[in-house]
């Protein structure tokens, strides 16, 4: 039935094959498509959110992006380049705003993803059923599965390198000058976007050492300029942001190198990511085995590529390892890599029952991605408050926020969630124990509002100093003016 089944792709064209893809990417997320940011990591979600909004209401320029917790200034500050904050700008002025429009967008990104990674893995194998189920399993991962219709950058960064990466192959096997030109457009702008989403160049530089050896030719001195300009790009921009970011003096998106700070520490990590995370979202529980006998095939057959890929992948993940503790969505420039190993481990599994077995894993490997993800979309794991979520309540809530009204908002310990939801800028509250003398200055600095679900708690820390007057109710949240006591 399998053997049936290859066979009858190997056959297919290329385009009924990514219409079938297309189909399954967005039958599978169809249920979740009108939900709003929602679930875990809702707050990077958010940001990102806050940014394409801001430029579609305050300022499209795309140098001067823009966040809500911006105490009393313009709220300018330096992310990573914001690519797919700006795209989402523009659908909002073409559609207007919608609290799920960037499910929309990111669903579309994760489409031309899909298709990138399906005719680079054609590229290198020729097969089809290979390029196929590669890009199938992409679709299973759990962590591509709930991030491919959240608004986080990182999505369009890995569309951006699956693109890159399939133009330099192209242009390493015909020499084109187009080719050239369209890998070091979209590689230069998967290493703005995300800087990380560069590691498709240690790949690139296998197959360059493979055509070329030691011969310093016209594609090795092409693959200098590609590189210099990819890295510059990043370079320059990261300069740029990081002088936005010190203009206002608000650090919301803080680019760091955070190994782990001791051998403990990396250990216990590591294990908890190796037993935990690998198996739970990295891969999947059904992708697993297929993953670790692709793994195997690539070592044996193709050495040099799978040793500088993972020693490449082991080097990111080292630099960064802290931030895999909570940032699942730091795993996507992984998901390419898995899913190109499981498309060698589906072509070259022998046949007999483990064969049987896997293939089965393989199928059923969407249930558990599904169960592991989808509870994200419930409202039990919404992490944002009903209140806010509800389509019933936002006219209300835009009614409420006046923009030209600085407020102090929360109490929210990410910062942003609440801010963005409620349409509001100015002044973070992250939780009850902040210092009464922090809110005492954010009033001298201009707050002239609060906004909280908590106003009992308002009241018993802060109504001593401040002066309060409830203005409007929403759900569980309140506005109040505010001033200092005399």
């Amino acid at each position: 039935m399998l053997q049936g089944l290859i066979s009858k792709i190997n056959t297919s064209k290329i385009g009924t094959l990514l219409l079938v893809l297309l189909l399954v990417q967005s039958a599978i997320h169809a249920p979740v498509m009108n939900t709003p940011a929602v679930g875990n990591h809702v707050w990077r979600q958010c940001n990102s959110l806050a940014l394409a909004r801001n430029y579609y209401e305050e300022d499209m320029n795309l140098l001067m992006p823009r966040i809500d917790k911006r105490y009393n200034t313009p709220g300018i500050t330096g992310p990573a380049f914001p690519a797919y904050e700006y795209g989402l700008a523009v659908l909002y002025k073409a559609f207007g705003f919608s609290h799920t429009l960037h499910r929309w967008w990111s669903l579309l990104i994760s489409i031309f993803a899909l298709t990138g990674l399906f005719l680079l893995i054609h590229g290198y194998t020729k097969s089809l059923s290979m390029s196929f189920f590669g890009a199938l399993a992409l679709v299973f991962i759990p962590e591509f599965y709930y991030h491919s219709v959240n608004a986080v950058p990182d999505l369009l960064a890995l569309c951006f390198m699956l693109w890159g990466w399939l133009f330099a192959l192209k242009w390493l096997g015909s020499g084109t000058k187009k080719y050239w030109l369209l890998a070091l457009l979209f590689i230069a702008l998967a290493g703005l976007t995300k800087l990380q989403f560069l590691i498709c160049l240690v790949p690139l530089a296998i197959a360059l050492w493979q055509k070329e050896k030691w011969s310093f030719g016209k594609f090795t001195i092409g693959a200098i300029g590609m590189t210099v300009v990819a890295l510059s790009a990043s370079v320059l921009w990261q300069w740029y942001a990081k002088k936005l970011t010190k203009m206002y003096g608000l650090w919301e998106f803080l680019s760091e190198v955070r190994p782990p700070k001791s051998v403990g520490q990396f250990f216990e990590i590591g294990l908890g990511n190796v037993f935990s995370d690998i198996p739970e979202t990295w891969v999947g529980y059904g992708l697993l085995p297929l993953f670790v006998l692709g793994m195997v095939f690539l070592f044996k057959r193709h050495t040099l590529l799978a040793s500088a890929s993972i020693a490449a992948a082991c080097a990111y993940y080292f630099a960064l390892q802290y931030q895999f503790v909570h940032h699942g969505y730091y795993t996507l420039v992984f998901s390419p890599f898995i899913a190109i190993a499981i498309a060698y481990g589906f072509q070259y599994l022998k046949l007999g029952m483990l064969r049987n077995i896997a293939v089965a894993l393989f199928f059923l490997a969407p249930v558990w991605t599904v169960f592991r993800e989808g509870r994200n979309w419930i409202p039990s794991h919404y992490r944002v408050p009903e209140t806010l979520v509800k389509s019933d309540n936002q006219a209300a809530i835009l009614r409420n926020s006046k923009s030209n009204i600085r407020y102090i908002v929360g109490p929210d310990p990410s910062g942003c969630v609440y801010f963005y939801y409620l349409h509001a800028k100015g002044f973070p509250w992250y939780d009850a124990n902040d210092a009464k003398s922090s809110i005492m200055n954010y009033v001298k600095q201009g707050a002239r509002g609060v906004i909280t679900n908590q106003p009992e708690l308002l009241m018993e820390q802060y109504g001593g100093l401040l002066q309060l007057k409830e203005t409007a109710r929403v759900g569980d949240f309140y506005w109040f003016e505010a001033q200092l006591k005399p």
